[in-house]
């Protein structure tokens, strides 16, 4: 029998500002750790800190719409397994995210002001939020509401990355990080079980 469109939704549940707030600080998590060790190896202007963010930012709430637009056509067909789908998306993120924290960092990331790397960096690390907007399609949520959360949270987390970093402070990039991947972990499982 063929569902209705969005019926599907409604039964999976809506994701309200305290999951949509959970799901910003989770991807921010993995810029702030880069702006935490770009800071400690390169001293950063305020101007530069701003310009950085802002990139970071500019990338993660707008994946989560492509990654929407994407799932969207399939929607109808995945209907009976959205549930499913969402719940092992979200669980290797954050599986993904749970292991980056315990391993060392890769490459330098001296350079992160360059146009080039801060391109690869700010695309790299919103992977992860293009797999969220996809999820997206499996719940009801209220895209202005996301976009701006996350795009506001990782500006946050870039700017704090930066300054924590500055002040040689990185020793609490994993742990912040091993955090994020349990929340993720967590929503996964929120979904599965609505």
């Amino acid at each position: 029998m063929r569902l209705p469109p969005y019926t599907f939704i409604a039964m999976l549940g809506r994701m309200g500002f305290l999951e949509l707030l959970s799901i910003a600080l989770s991807l921010a998590v993995d810029v702030a750790v880069v702006c935490l060790a770009a800071s400690a190896a390169h001293k950063p202007t305020l101007k530069n800190a701003l310009f950085v963010s802002g990139v970071f930012a500019f990338f993660h709430a707008m994946m989560p719409v492509v990654g929407l637009l994407l799932g969207y056509g399939f929607r109808e067909y995945l209907s009976a397994y959205g549930h499913i789908i969402g719940f092992v998306l979200l669980l290797f993120v954050g599986l993904k995210m749970l292991k980056d924290s315990f391993s060392k960092g890769e490459g330098d990331v001296e350079r992160i002001m360059h146009p080039g790397t801060l391109f690869i960096l700010a695309l790299a690390t919103s992977v992860d939020a293009l797999v969220i907007g996809f999820t997206f399609n499996f719940v009801t949520v209220n895209m202005p509401l996301a976009v701006t959360l996350i795009g506001g949270v990782t500006f946050a987390a870039g700017l704090l990355g930066m300054y924590l970093g500055n002040k040689g402070t990185l020793v609490l990039g994993s742990r912040v990080q091993t955090i994020g991947a349990f929340v993720l972990i967590g929503l996964a499982i929120k979904i599965l079980l609505a």
